[in-house]
């Protein structure tokens, strides 16, 4: 039985990282400021419609892409130019757009200002990862992890437990002693030893990725915004609403492409603090139907596994809706032989619930053995 791990934001809350909503709450100021710069940036996160950042970099973003546009270039050319008022000042548009860039620019930096790892985080992640990665363990001798986070959880857990894993990511180091790591797209390796190899796929890149000026892309040791001229741009997809374009270039669509042909091989997928807004949705809706575990994660598990991935219908009836842990959902009522093997935990991941998260996990598997076994007899 192979299973994997796929972690949300949700997942980097007891490491003092921020999810898109936390984020955002961070941030917003109801005081009066003096400044221009951050009246606008707080503009765009009162906004009530903007229910965390992915909103807010997202209208944001269309702003950015209008005025570079045809109808942008109608909209100067024939004189229209909006005024924009705040308290600190009164700006024609084409202003505003050159300070709607600068505020997209801050908020990148605050990104990586709070998802960057904090060493006080360490005791947080050996608590928490020595017994969720002691268990995937007992289900095979790699250990699979796909991610939507930028910080290095993952990598850094890696690195404190060197003697017993090994981290994989699509990165080389050649000749081993050079100052950076290459992106390859190969995830697999020669050396054998003792040690578990954790094959991780990051969809949204790291903040410590980056493109080299000679066009090469790299894994540094910064997390932060290129400050070496040798380095021209940071490979993170920033949180915005899906679909995202970014997802098409590379590193990331090779990425997406190993997760797609992961999950077709898989036989669990446990998912932990993720909400389901975004392009993947898809992919984990045909690995339920294949009948594939699901196990879900998350103190909205529950809300969000309903709201984002299931369009309801006469045939998902409501005692289903109210049983969050264990589910057998029927997709198809004419067909008994298609069903839906979801299992919602809706607990956050934290230090002190890690064993019951992990006993909740154990649970989820062996029941679905066991009623597979039934629907096969």
């Amino acid at each position: 039985m192979k299973v994997a791990l796929f972690l949300g934001a949700g997942a980097s809350v007891p490491f003092g990282k921020p999810t898109t909503i936390q984020l955002k709450e961070k941030l917003i100021d109801y005081t009066v400021t003096n400044d221009l710069n951050e009246e606008i940036l707080q503009s765009f996160l009162s906004v009530n419609e903007h229910s965390d950042i992915e909103y807010v970099l997202q209208a944001i973003r269309d702003i950015k892409n209008f005025t570079k546009s045809k109808g942008g270039d109608y909209f100067f050319a024939h004189g229209a130019n909006g005024i924009f008022r705040y308290k600190n000042g009164t700006l024609p548009f084409d202003t505003f757009a050159k300070k709607v860039e600068e505020t997209e620019t801050k908020l990148e930096n605050i990104i990586f200002d709070h998802y960057r790892w904090d060493l006080t985080s360490n005791k947080h992640l050996f608590a928490i990862y020595d017994e969720l990665f002691k268990f995937l363990k007992l289900h095979g001798e790699e250990i699979r992890i796909f991610t939507t986070n930028y910080d290095r959880a993952v990598e850094q857990y890696c690195e404190l437990r060197k003697d017993s894993f090994r981290c994989i990511d699509g990165f080389s180091r050649n000749p081993p002693d050079s100052e950076f790591a290459e992106w390859t797209g190969v995830f697999n390796t020669t050396q054998k030893d003792n040690r578990t190899n954790i094959f991780l796929y990051k969809l949204h890149g790291s903040l410590n990725w980056k493109i080299h000026v000679n066009g090469m892309l790299v894994k540094t040791n910064e997390e932060g915004k290129p400050t070496d001229p040798n380095y021209t741009k940071n490979l993170v997809i920033y949180p915005t609403l899906s679909p995202k374009d970014e997802e098409e270039s590379l590193p990331y669509r090779e990425i997406k492409n190993h997760f797609h042909n992961e999950l077709d091989s898989i036989d669990v997928c446990i998912v932990i603090g993720y909400s389901f807004r975004d392009s993947l949705n898809n992919s984990f809706k045909k690995f339920i139907q294949k009948g594939k575990t699901f196990i879900v994660i998350s103190p909205s598990a529950t809300k969000d596994f309903y709201t984002n991935m299931i369009t309801f219908s006469p045939s998902l009836k409501q005692h289903d809706v109210n049983n969050p842990n264990i589910t057998i959902l029927s997709t198809n009522p004419a067909n008994e032989q298609e069903k839906w093997d979801v299992h919602l935990i809706p607990k956050k991941l934290a230090t002190n619930a890690i064993l019951d998260i992990v006993n909740e996990i154990y649970n989820g598997i062996i029941f679905s053995r066991k009623e597979n076994n039934l629907t096969k007899s």
